[in-house]
């Protein structure tokens, strides 16, 4: 786990604040931290209209933040673990200050969770008898932000496709996919020979041969021990 993100409120009197947007990984952590606003008596953090904490003579959190919130009641920074996809949205702050009539100041802030970026598959598809089409696909909450990158040795094309001609099946050439987000970034290789349909390995001559002589060998041992028996029997009979 990385590093907190810190992010600081600016306080103003208006009910439309600016919004910033930060995009944040699963699992991870975030402070929010508003400047000294001076004795506090009241606290209010809210997630999407629905109330996170509120600060009366103790910390109160919403059952979704059990465990996973801590606030500081002199400063009303709030800290936030094992982010989830569902913690992304808008975050309200209102305090009341204390020697300031009761006035209420409120800021927005909002951020998106995003789970880190993971390949689900690199596939061939051929276009003809000596070209393909190699296709990475991967998985993400948030796919708008995604980048692909095909490259080998030191070429390198951007897109989750990238068309090759091929040389035989026995093409040693290795293509790297790479799919990359603000925050994570996965990795995954392809052999240009997978292009091809996998044939059945040639079977040595001599498999058969092999083969049948241990057969006429077991046929001959029966036919002895059969033998045996039969002029065994007719010796005792005689």
């Amino acid at each position: 786990m990385g590093a907190p993100l810190v992010a600081c409120l600016f306080f103003t009197f208006s009910l439309a604040a600016a919004q910033m947007r930060e995009y944040i990984l699963k699992h991870d952590e975030i402070q929010l931290w508003p400047p000294s606003l001076g004795r506090l008596e009241k606290i209010f953090w809210r997630h999407n209209g629905q109330r996170v904490t509120f600060d009366g003579s103790k910390l109160d959190a919403d059952y979704f933040y059990q465990d996973r919130i801590i606030m500081d009641q002199r400063t009303a920074t709030l800290f936030i673990r094992d982010l989830r996809l569902e913690d992304r949205g808008e975050y309200e702050l209102e305090v009341w200050v204390k020697g300031q009539n009761h006035q209420t100041r409120k800021e927005f802030y909002r951020w998106e969770v995003t789970a880190e970026v993971s390949i689900t598959s690199v596939s061939c598809e051929m276009d003809g008898d000596h070209q393909a089409t190699l296709v990475c696909s991967a998985e993400s909450s948030h796919p708008q932000l995604l980048s692909y990158e095909w490259s080998f040795n030191r070429t390198k094309h951007r897109g989750s496709n990238l068309t090759i001609g091929l040389e035989d099946e026995h093409d040693e050439r290795v293509f790297t996919c790479r799919v990359s987000s603000p925050l994570s970034e996965d990795k995954a290789t392809l052999a240009a020979r997978k292009c091809y349909p996998e044939t059945p390995e040639a079977v040595s001559p001599t498999v058969p041969i092999v083969a049948g002589s241990i057969v006429a060998g077991l046929i001959v041992a029966l036919i002895l021990m059969v033998g045996l028996l039969v002029w065994r029997k007719r010796k005792g009979e005689g």
